[in-house]
């Protein structure tokens, strides 16, 4: 199998899997959906991260962490305030 295949078929599962979590975390709670996208949003920021510092480019990894709590911690709140 190819690198690039392999890659690609890596890719495709990674997808689905996300594509099944975020449609199934439409029937759960809403705290449940808050810790699904807390979970991906510091799975890409550690991503970010790496490939950033990879290029030479110091990064502020605590104010990303902040930035990052705060967006999600934001749209949480605000969904709850929602329903007050």
């Amino acid at each position: 199998m190819s690198p690039q295949f392999k890659s690609l078929l890596t890719r495709t599962i990674s997808g689905i899997v996300f594509v099944a979590l975020v449609v199934g975390s439409f029937f759960l709670p809403s705290y449940c959906q808050f810790l699904l996208f807390t979970v991906f949003a510091a799975i890409a920021l550690s991503e970010y991260i790496r490939i950033t510092e990879g290029t030479g480019v110091k990064v502020q990894k605590i104010l990303c962490a902040m930035i990052v709590v705060l967006v999600i911690e934001g749209g949480y709140l605000l969904d709850t305030l929602e329903y007050l």
